[in-house]
């Protein structure tokens, strides 16, 4: 991106994702080579600033309900059934998410499937280009803070229950959800990435109202 009349000033846009897998392990020398050229590097919420103790003491209040709710209490039966019966399967006990807020429970179920994928937050490109910026003393900026972020999601809560069937929908097909926008994203195609954007973000209420919070 260039300013009308300062053919120096220039930016670069890199959409990104949070996770990958080893394939996605080095940043593509293209964005090395832009990364080299530019003054700050801004990205979405730089967590390097954090311990990863400074980034749980953060996240929790987020994440857990007010005292007279439960997980149960603000869901639909079967869906809480269905969150139920995963944690049973992987021989875990629901009650230790009695108190946490249906988004940061689906959010636990999506990273640990997307682990069993074989895809890991350490190959995700944000960490990357952070990691890679400051390993070469570049300056890092930031649009959001953690607290924002973590703040977006609350404002879902009256789609509880879509969220919850709509992500384990998601989940139990990742190779049309997941590994098709990863592999859309790998060979850049826009095309494709917009396709799922529309899926996402304007099929329904719940999705527009996620574009509405999320995005604009």
């Amino acid at each position: 991106v260039e300013k009308e009349g300062l053919p120096f000033n220039k930016s670069y846009i890199f959409g990104t994702v949070h996770v990958g897998d080893a394939s996605m392990a080095k940043l593509p020398n293209k964005v090395i080579s832009a990364i080299k050229e530019t003054d700050e590097v801004i990205v979405e919420v730089d967590i390097s600033k954090f311990t990863t103790f400074e980034i749980q003491s953060k996240t929790m209040p987020f994440m857990m309900l007010p005292a007279s709710k439960t997980l149960k209490s603000e869901l639909k039966a079967k869906n809480y059934q269905v969150i139920e019966s995963y944690f049973k399967q992987k021989s875990i006990d629901i009650n230790l998410f009695s108190t946490m807020r249906p988004w940061a429970v689906m959010l636990i179920i999506t990273q640990m499937e997307y682990q069993n994928a074989g895809y890991s937050e350490n190959n995700g490109i944000d960490k990357k280009i952070i990691a890679f910026a400051n390993k070469n003393k570049i300056k890092v900026g930031q649009l959001e803070t953690l607290e924002q972020q973590l703040s977006i999601f609350s404002k879902l809560s009256p789609y509880n229950d879509v969220m919850v069937s709509e992500t384990f929908e998601q989940l139990n097909d990742m190779n049309t959800h997941f590994e098709s926008l990863i592999n859309s994203w790998k060979n850049g195609s826009l095309e494709d990435l917009n396709k799922y954007y529309q899926e996402v973000f304007t099929q329904d209420e719940f999705g527009k109202l996620g574009e509405k919070v999320m995005l604009v």
